[in-house]
């Protein structure tokens, strides 16, 4: 993750948004890409490798709530700092429907 967001150089391979590369690029200069769904590509990748390779635990916060369920294990809402709601992800997305998706 640290060198999706240039924080980090990586020990091997490379980082690519797009036809970039952009390992080594400060963090502000890959932010100047924009929200492009190639950055979210690329950290799901990196969050199902996590997954599936080690037992980290992992605390997203993320209002898309389409690119973050598919990688929740638990859902929380949260409303002025307050958890209003908490459950799975499949019945996160039964009882908030097509409102929140």
């Amino acid at each position: 993750m640290k060198s999706i967001m240039g924080l980090e150089r990586p020990d091997s391979g490379s980082v690519r948004i797009g036809d970039a590369e952009v390992a080594g690029w400060p963090p502000h200069r890959i932010a100047r890409l924009g929200p492009a769904p190639v950055i979210l590509e690329q950290i799901s990748k990196a969050l199902e490798q996590l997954r599936r390779t080690t037992s980290t635990t992992v605390l997203l916060s993320e209002q898309n709530v389409t690119f973050a369920l598919p990688h929740a294990d638990r859902v929380y809402v949260l409303e002025h700092g307050r958890i209003v709601w908490e459950g799975d992800p499949a019945r996160f997305a039964a009882e908030a429907g097509a409102g929140c998706l």
